[in-house]
């Protein structure tokens, strides 16, 4: 196997966890919660949120009402830096 061959089945193993990871925040996270990040990582407040950090965040967070749940959403992303 050349190096290019298992680097391709290297990253082909990261996408897929990537997505697991991404899937797996996006059932812990409601609707409100993904659009709320969503919206701070495309104003760039939110650089460093990939799919693993993503995960991290959704696993932590408590059951919450409205803004108090994006205070603790934000209050763990930032907790990390």
């Amino acid at each position: 196997m050349s190096l290019e061959e298992s680097g391709s089945r290297a990253d082909d193993s990261r996408s897929r966890t990537s997505i697991s990871a991404q899937r797996l925040a996006a059932q812990l996270l409601d609707d409100e919660d993904m659009a709320f990040l969503d919206g701070l990582q495309k104003a760039g407040l939110l650089e460093h949120l990939d799919e693993e950090e993503l995960l991290r965040i959704a696993s932590e967070v408590e059951e919450s009402d409205g803004e108090r749940r994006r205070v603790d959403l934000l209050a763990l992303y930032y907790a990390a830096a």
